[in-house]
């Protein structure tokens, strides 16, 4: 089974999707520490909003997010299987 990850960028005022970015570049241990996840899902399957102190670590790592204003979108981090 491949697995997916990317953050999915949604329109705050309308939930409208707006863009989604790959990050299967980044190790799933990072993401982990980053994501700070709950025990029972060890490999990130879940959705889970992207926060502030979270996007100001991961856009060192995804630059291309500096394209997106945090008052106008909600960004989460999903997981597809491909």
């Amino acid at each position: 089974m491949k697995v997916t990850r990317s953050i999915c960028i949604y329109d705050k005022h309308n939930d409208k999707y707006l863009d989604e970015i790959g990050i299967d570049n980044i190790s799933l241990d990072i993401l982990k520490e980053i994501i700070n996840a709950d025990a029972d899902d060890p490999h990130l399957y879940k959705i889970h909003p992207i926060t502030k102190t979270q996007y100001e670590r991961i856009i060192v790592l995804v630059p291309s997010l500096s394209n997106y204003d945090l008052k106008k979108v909600d960004l989460f981090f999903e997981c597809f299987q491909a």
